[in-house]
């Protein structure tokens, strides 16, 4: 067995293991393979060619190097040509038929290099690929011999993703753009009209305010998918009618939430970009807030009903006719408005301590109640000084007994986000399951989730996460042939996030999803894509 581990101190290395790990076999350093960019080490993804030996790509020097892995001997293949690799973030490799193919992502093109390994590795490139929205999600190529052996490489997986930073002016030419081809997509219909009127007004209003489109996009968007109710959908096919209409409301979405004025200077800010942006995502925010307090206030659904309320990133609320709960919620809204919050929940789950999943003024007010349940991880729990009135599980490790608060039935199996405790909460309301699994990569959690806990109803997806642990488990889980699970698309769209760390609804949209056995259209099964505010409601059994 091999691993890349990387360390910033002593380099990179490949080291092969015994089947049991208890043996280090062999180890090789790889020269400069690891390179301090945008604030972390970038990981270079090895692959196992098809003849038997191991390629890794070092990516400062911008070479392949071949490791024998019975030996552990390894020497330079080739180094890239320089037209090839313009830039040195996220890369992976795959080798089929003696090709091999490395996938580049950048702040201003992205490329995909095919080379073929046994002949002339020099000259044989495919050709620089750009991307019009600015998503950069490079496809390795892992394990679809079928599109290599045509040099057909499909573009977008969880290997490597970005999205760009582009000046205010090439991100209103690429939302043109997306503008006519949505348009095009629905021609004949209402929406087509809108679409064409919103470019229309976009073009009109330009020269006197540039970045008057920003609020203008997201005000169409908040308006106009109002007139979609948000639905469950069968993945496989092309979408038509809600779906389609939804898929590209939440498209145009990306463009104003993933413009340049919460970069570092990648791109300079232009004068009034920052403002614009600030003002227009504010709107917004507060208007979330304002429809969850309001939406709170209504009788809750009938039996057999789970209705989930989307606030931000990995932030929602479940209610069902006797529950109701907040998930790794992220405030920005009043003290005031906050308290009506937690007069509304029962209990709050943060799966990790990472600080866009929780609020610590939320925390602490929610632990002032009789009556209230809080569940984290310690290092969750260390960051404030909780009251004593609710109740505070602070686990770090599984648990697999349910605990019962008042018929809300909750389980635990942890993992992590890298080196940070992430659990996986299994949370049981009226006949319905939830899996809360925040940023958890770590497959042995799902390994005990799949092993212990019912099927979800419900799980968040995280749009660069683990979803393909995610996928099995959920399958596999107790009672999963009895009823479907719903995929809830979630970690888009991150606007207390800089360019480099988000992704978009578009990755999920419009690039193939590796979720299962490497087939989109067959495995993601059941999803739900939802904008900010939007409130999904399903059936028991649906």
């Amino acid at each position: 067995m091999t691993a890349s581990t990387p360390d910033k101190s002593a380099g990179a290395f490949v080291r092969k293991y015994s089947p049991d790990f208890g043996e280090v076999k062999w180890t090789w350093t790889v020269p400069n393979c690891f390179l301090d960019w945008a604030g972390g080490l970038q990981r270079s993804m090895p692959a196992l060619g098809d003849d038997g030996n191991l390629y890794i790509v070092s990516r400062e020097n911008s070479s392949v190097y071949r490791i024998n892995t019975e030996s552990g001997e390894g020497a330079k293949v080739f180094s890239y040509p320089a037209a090839a690799y313009p830039n040195k973030a996220q890369t992976g490799i795959n080798i089929c038929d003696g090709k091999l193919v490395s996938a580049f992502s950048g702040l201003r093109s992205g490329v995909i290099a095919v080379a073929d390994i046994g002949v002339n590795p020099q000259k044989s490139w495919s050709t620089v690929v750009g991307d019009p929205c600015g998503t950069k999600s490079y496809e390795a190529a892992w394990g679809l011999p079928d599109q290599l052996s045509s040099l057909e490489i499909p573009i977008g997986t969880q290997n490597a993703y970005m999205f760009d930073a582009k000046s205010n002016s090439d991100l209103v030419s690429d939302l043109l753009r997306f503008l006519d081809r949505a348009a095009a997509k629905v021609e004949g219909t209402p929406l087509s009209e809108k679409f064409k009127t919103l470019r229309a007004e976009v073009v009109a209003n330009y020269d006197s305010d540039p970045f008057e489109w920003i609020d203008r996009v997201n005000t169409f968007v908040t308006e106009n998918i109002a007139g979609y109710t948000p639905e469950v959908f069968d993945a496989p096919g092309e979408p038509e009618g809600v779906e389609l209409a939804r898929r590209l409301l939440l498209l145009l979405r990306d463009y104003p939430l993933h413009e340049v004025s919460l970069t570092n200077d990648v791109v300079s800010m232009e004068p009034g970009q920052a403002d614009a942006f600030n003002a227009s995502i504010a709107k917004v925010q507060e208007a979330v807030v304002d429809k969850l307090l309001a939406w709170l206030d209504t009788p809750a659904p009938a039996p057999g009903v789970l209705e989930l309320f989307k606030i931000y990133n990995m932030g929602y609320v479940a209610r069902t006719a006797d529950h109701c709960i907040g998930i790794d919620i992220y405030w920005w809204s009043s003290q005031e408005k906050m308290k009506k919050l937690c007069d509304s929940i029962e209990a709050i789950f943060v799966t990790h301590a990472h600080g866009d999943h929780f609020n610590l003024e939320l925390l602490t007010e929610m632990s002032s109640r009789e009556g209230k349940y809080l569940f984290m991880t310690t290092g969750t729990k260390n960051m404030f000084t909780p009251a004593s009135s609710a109740a505070l599980y602070a686990w770090d490790s599984s648990v697999l007994e349910p605990v019962d608060c008042d018929g809300l039935s909750v389980s635990a199996s942890i993992g992590a986000q890298g080196d940070l405790p992430c659990q996986l909460f299994s949370i049981g309301m009226d006949g319905f399951c939830i899996w809360a699994c925040g940023d958890n990569g770590k497959d042995t959690a799902y390994d005990v989730a799949a092993a212990n806990f019912n099927a979800p109803h419900l799980t968040m997806v995280s749009v660069a996460g683990a979803a393909g642990l995610i996928t099995k488990a959920g399958r596999s889980a107790k009672g999963a042939v009895s009823h479907d699970v719903a995929y809830v698309v979630s970690h888009e769209n991150e606007v207390h996030h800089t360019i480099d760390g988000r992704v978009a609804y578009k990755f999920f949209f419009e690039s193939p999803r590796t979720l299962e056995d490497n087939v989109y259209s067959k495995n993601v099964g059941k999803y739900a894509a939802l904008d900010y505010g939007e409130i999904l409601t399903i059936s028991a059994g649906k």
